[in-house]
């Protein structure tokens, strides 16, 4: 039984679903400020307000499943639009293709509504294809809502409206329309698609909307003369008739294959479009597609309240109403590290250098007995250097385990103050020293944090399991601008996440290193109450027998009238630091931990 308008308007109000979709948004937005409202039969952006249409009239609706189905697949597609899709790649491609048809003598209003038809089939194909790349749990929306309206859609035997909605069909399904072999092989209409197929399967498949954009201006510009031929030039335009006027199928069928030869390659596409195998799986896929999102639909039900519980216990008690907290990679998105950036000889021969010794320090703790340390049982075998050169490295130990069974969590202050005095560049080349020299001995995480206003983000630049061979993702990350110094800093909220990740660890030394050059400042969040805040996360990590270790930097007058301030909320393992001996002091510290870690 299919949906009625006031059933749909109804469901949509009852199930709450406009904020359903909200939470889902801001899953894909993180930050972004926007507003979310589902009115109309249209779906679009206006301004910062995401607007999605009823999918009433659009296609037939049966129940809930599939109005949450259909309106998910449509905030999905506008969404990726915000983060792929320029208004000024689109309006400039535009305009472009609409003086180009114009010169032709094409109307105006024909020339600007085919302009935009070309355009939106092809990045909404383009959207849909790098959201469910990105993000898998959009694919069955998209997957399903894309397979209803391909089924329910039919050719109109109007050639110009059959030319645009295949071009659309096409472009966000891979398929040609039902019936298109039957109805227009040996036509103009197949010559014609068939000269841009290509065209739309490439575009389609890009990651920049420049390069889509400037395909759809080529296939403008291929199409432009059978549009003319359609609708005939300006002064023989008749408005009201103009997606009506068609060419002669017989016609066409003489002047462009007086030979038969586009029949074969109509048909051969017709070979390729899976239809057979789409329609018999149908059945299956609803089934499926219907028992997820009915899961889906009771999880978004409780995500609300899910995530206001997390956020208040990462951000602390006392924090500024509406304060949110995001984690999210650099590779969301569009922001992928797709081109590595060559490592500077410097940080290449400190990383080899570093990696040297710590491999030395692994082959030191296989053997049997450790010469030569500080503590222990007096070595006979070397009293004399006691004796000659008053040394004290007279005893030895028991070796150590062979293996080390420790992980390192590293927090990255990155507010506006790191962009002074060179803070920022000398931590960001300390992380990417240690991603290259610790690949393949042990696990490392590092994060940069910061916060706009109320909102903060925890940046995963490098996770445990990421090991590209010839990528430095952190240096890779700093030199391609994904990561930049601005904002305040809630050090208690980011800790308390690191904490979190850090106990699904199953290794036996877990250590969380802070990196910072200030205090913990953010609107709402400062002086006794940020102290406190830091001082109580940091309890809480240790209550967890994990390790919290403070690098502090900054100008000396800095450290000496803040050191005590660290101290009560750090109380040990504070290294103080010249941002320029960072480096030093975080080395030195990790080859204490690499030599007696048990």
């Amino acid at each position: 039984m299919t949906m009625n308008y006031k059933e749909i308007v109804d469901c949509i109000k009852e199930k709450d679903l406009e904020n359903q979709l909200y939470i889902s948004a801001k899953y894909l937005l993180g930050n972004k400020d926007f507003e979310l409202s589902i009115k109309g039969m249209s779906s679009y952006i206006d301004g910062k307000e995401i607007v999605i249409g009823l999918p009433y009239d659009l296609i037939e609706i049966s129940n809930e499943e599939e109005l949450y189905i259909f309106l998910m697949a449509a905030m999905g597609n506008q969404v990726q639009r915000i983060l792929s899709s320029p208004k000024d790649e689109i309006g400039r491609t535009q305009k472009k293709t609409f003086k180009y048809m114009r010169k032709k003598r094409i109307s105006g209003q024909v020339a600007e509504n085919i302009s935009y038809s070309i355009l939106n089939s092809l990045e909404d194909g383009r959207v849909e294809n790098i959201l469910v790349n990105n993000k898998k749990g959009f694919s069955k929306y998209v997957k399903y809502a894309r397979y209803k309206y391909y089924v329910s859609t039919r050719l109109e035997k109007d050639e110009l409206y059959d030319f645009l909605n295949s071009i659309y069909i096409y472009g966000t399904t891979g398929l040609l329309p039902i019936g298109f072999g039957e109805m227009y092989a040996g036509t103009r209409l197949g010559y014609e698609f068939y000269k841009i197929k290509e065209d739309i399967d490439k575009a389609v498949h890009l990651k920049s909307c420049r390069q889509c954009m400037d395909i759809a201006e080529k296939i403008g510009e291929k199409i432009s003369d059978y549009v003319k031929d359609l609708v005939g030039e300006e002064e023989e335009i008749d408005e009201d008739k103009i997606m009506q006027k068609k060419t002669s199928p017989k016609k066409m069928e003489e002047k462009f294959n007086p030979n038969n030869e586009n029949d074969t390659k109509i048909d051969n596409m017709m070979e390729n479009e899976d239809l057979d195998d789409v329609e018999n799986n149908e059945t299956n896929m609803e089934e499926e597609i219907r028992e997820n999102t009915s899961k889906n639909i009771e999880q978004n039900k409780t995500m609300a309240k899910r995530d206001v519980e997390i956020e208040n216990y990462y951000l602390g008690k006392g924090a500024a109403p509406n304060s949110s907290i995001e984690i999210k990679r650099i590779d969301d998105g569009e922001e992928k590290i797709n081109g590595k950036v060559e490592l500077p000889l410097d940080i290449k021969k400190r990383a080899k250098k570093f990696n040297r010794e710590i491999i030395e320090i692994m082959e030191e703790r296989k053997k049997p007995l450790r010469r030569n340390q500080k503590s222990g049982i007096i070595d006979t075998n070397n009293l004399y250097r006691f004796d000659i050169f008053d040394d004290t490295d007279i005893f030895i130990k028991n070796a150590k385990a062979n293996e080390i069974d420790t992980v390192f969590y590293f927090l990255v202050d990155g507010s506006g103050s790191m962009k002074e005095n060179n803070k920022w560049e000398y931590a960001i080349e300390t992380m990417a020293v240690l991603e290259e020299a610790l690949k393949q001995i042990v696990k490392i995480k590092v994060v940069v944090f910061n916060t706009s206003w109320k909102n903060t983000e925890h940046i995963i630049i490098k996770d445990f399991d990421d090991n590209t061979k010839n990528t430095n993702l952190i240096y890779t990350s700093y030199k391609n601008k994904y990561i930049i110094a601005g904002g305040a800093n809630k050090d208690g909220a980011n800790i308390r996440i690191a904490s979190k990740e850090l106990e699904k660890r199953d290794e036996k030394q877990k250590i969380l290193f802070v990196l910072s050059d200030g205090m913990p400042s953010a609107y709402q969040y400062n002086g006794q109450f940020a102290i406190d805040d830091v001082k109580n996360a940091v309890k809480e990590v240790r209550d967890k027998n994990m390790e919290v270790i403070s690098i502090m930097f900054g100008s000396r007058d800095f450290r000496k009238e803040y050191y005590n301030v660290y101290k009560e909320m750090y109380e040990k393992n504070i290294i103080s630091a010249e941002p320029s001996e960072i480096f030093e002091k975080v080395i030195k510290v990790l080859k204490d931990i690499f030599l007696n870690s048990n």
